[in-house]
């Protein structure tokens, strides 16, 4: 063991920390009703963020990093009382393809996720011409199985990602077709899924909806709205909640400080526990107009190695701000 907090020293030191963070959530303090930015130095850098998901026993957190053409999956994990520098999750093996937008089922065993490889039976593009969901599986070890696509009907020829799991092994995941993007579900059947259904135009207010996260219990979801006129920015996260009795009620806009002038929604999830709302935003908070002297070129770089320069960050807040919009 002493070897090994040598080491995660070591690969902390790297990121500029004395010591490798310990407690929960990598040792933050918990967030009230107002959003913060999540581990900032941390998880939070100058990179791209997104994606955050703690897995079933909280002791690992992955999360999706893009720099560049790279879109990757990272984690970190609570090891000996200390959690781990971040580093690629051992879901993306296959280093020659995206792996992106990760869900979980409830136990932990099985992954899915957003790549560009083709599924079987399609052509292999470039960049992201396709878009699917491919899912791994834990062993008894640990260890995780080959990732392989979803077979049809989830998999077709139009662009499947952003993938969710509900606790009763429900998918929602978003589909790109000539009318646009918008949130599908699947109920399990066996080992896979039935036939997927568009949701209602409660859920689907616009012909671009998309990264739609839904409550482990399907009690909410929230999701990337482009194109409504009641929008702050260019996509705005809007929030619906499920009535047992009359189904998924009309998203309704969150409102700032989630959504603003300049902002895009991006995704959103819940950490396991239920108490924490994740939500992906590019707002800027360090690179503010020099007041007495112009910036140099030193300021601006340090700014774009930091969390609130421009990039996407992961923010967190207390998940009780959310009943504010039940109706």
């Amino acid at each position: 063991m002493r070897k090994l907090s040598g080491l995660l020293m070591l690969l902390w030191a790297a990121t500029g920390l004395a010591s490798p963070p310990e407690g929960p959530f990598l040792g933050q303090q918990p967030p009230g009703l107002a959003p913060e930015i999540f581990a900032p130095g941390l998880v939070s850098t100058g990179l791209h963020e997104r994606d955050l998901l703690v897995h079933p026993d909280g002791l690992t957190i992955w999360y999706g990093v893009m720099a560049g053409p790279l879109a990757t999956v990272f984690e970190t994990r609570l090891l000996d009382g200390h959690w781990t520098a971040p580093a690629q999750a051992p879901i993306h093996a296959d280093r020659a393809f995206a792996c992106f937008e990760p869900t979980l089922s409830a136990d932990g065993g099985r992954a899915l996720f957003l790549t560009n490889r083709a599924a079987p039976g399609q052509e292999q593009g470039t960049g992201w011409t396709n878009q699917n969901i491919f899912e791994c599986r834990r062993g008894p070890d640990g260890s995780w199985s080959e990732a392989t696509a979803l077979p049809p009907p989830v998999t077709t020829d139009d662009g499947e990602y952003f993938p969710c799991l509900a606790d009763d092994g429900t998918l929602y995941f978003t589909r790109d077709t000539a009318d646009g993007s918008g949130v599908w579900m699947a109920e399990p059947a066996g080992d896979g899924w039935s036939e997927p259904v568009k949701l209602a135009g409660a859920v689907n207010i616009t012909d671009r909806v998309y990264n739609v996260y839904c409550a482990p219990d399907e009690s909410w979801m929230v999701g990337c709205v482009g194109g409504h006129e009641d929008n702050l920015g260019g996509a705005d996260y809007w929030i619906s909640f499920n009535d047992d009795q009359e189904g998924w009620s009309s998203a309704v806009n969150l409102g700032e400080p989630f959504n603003g002038p300049g902002l895009h929604a991006m995704s959103v999830s819940l950490s396991r526990d239920g108490k924490y709302f994740f939500f992906s935003s590019r707002r800027v908070t360090v690179l503010q107009p020099a007041a007495d002297e112009p910036l140099t070129q030193a300021d601006l770089l340090a700014a774009h190695g930091e969390p609130g320069g421009g990039s996407l960050d992961i923010w967190w807040v207390d998940a009780r701000v959310l009943e504010r919009w039940r109706q």
